[in-house]
């Protein structure tokens, strides 16, 4: 439906509204984005995506990869993986699963590949918590949260939410719109400011919120 629609749009007007929608959503962000690339450079390769897709062209874009996202970002993605959103606390002496990204080196270099098969979840966990990309550290708390929620903490995307979720309860309106634009990551990653940011900005031990168990 999306698709019929913007292709009965006039191209210029296609164009600049997708350009505003995308620098706005960027520019947000901006000042945590820098740290990694250039903003701009990602507003063009997310226009160009963008205009694929809602073309019907094939394939959306680059491959998902390292190349952007934030090393703090990266850091929250492997303790997701650890500790999956809605799921009860996992077992700390179970099997780390693999990491997707290399924060710790390359696997496979003098003999690190059979380490990383033997690595017991909770010392994956505590390698994690003192590494340097940790949210222990309070400028990749500062990073990590802006970039996730923006400079305006997510208030306009919070207004975008109600506009197109009418109708559907407060508590399931992330997980509904992450099924329809088959973005399931959409709602466990909006909850990492809450349960991986905020735990270390403070004084003790952090503690990460878990699903009851069923």
């Amino acid at each position: 439906a999306l698709a019929g629609g913007w292709a009965d749009l006039p191209a210029r007007r296609r164009e600049c509204l997708l350009a505003t929608l995308i620098e706005r959503s960027v520019r947000r962000r901006a000042w945590s984005l820098r740290s990694w690339f250039d903003p701009a450079l990602l507003t063009e390769k997310a226009a160009e995506a963008a205009t694929r897709l809602l073309g019907g062209g094939d394939g959306g874009g680059e491959r998902p990869g390292a190349s952007w996202v934030i090393p703090q970002v990266r850091w929250l993605h492997e303790v997701e993986r650890l500790f999956p959103f809605g799921h009860p606390a996992p077992n700390l002496r179970g099997q780390a699963p693999p990491m997707e990204y290399a924060l710790f080196g390359v696997p496979g270099q003098n003999g690190s590949a059979e380490l990383v098969r033997a690595e017991l979840l909770g010392h994956r966990a505590k390698a994690l918590r003192h590494h340097p990309l940790s949210m222990e550290v309070e400028h990749n708390r500062a990073l990590a949260w802006r970039v996730i929620l923006g400079d305006d903490e997510s208030e306009a995307f919070q207004r975008d939410v109600l506009t197109v979720a009418i109708g559907v309860e407060a508590a399931t309106r992330l997980r509904h719109l992450g099924q329809l634009m088959g973005a399931g990551w959409l709602e466990a990653v909006l909850a990492w400011p809450r349960r991986f940011v905020l735990p270390f900005d403070g004084e003790g031990t952090p503690e990460i919120a878990f699903a009851e168990p069923g």
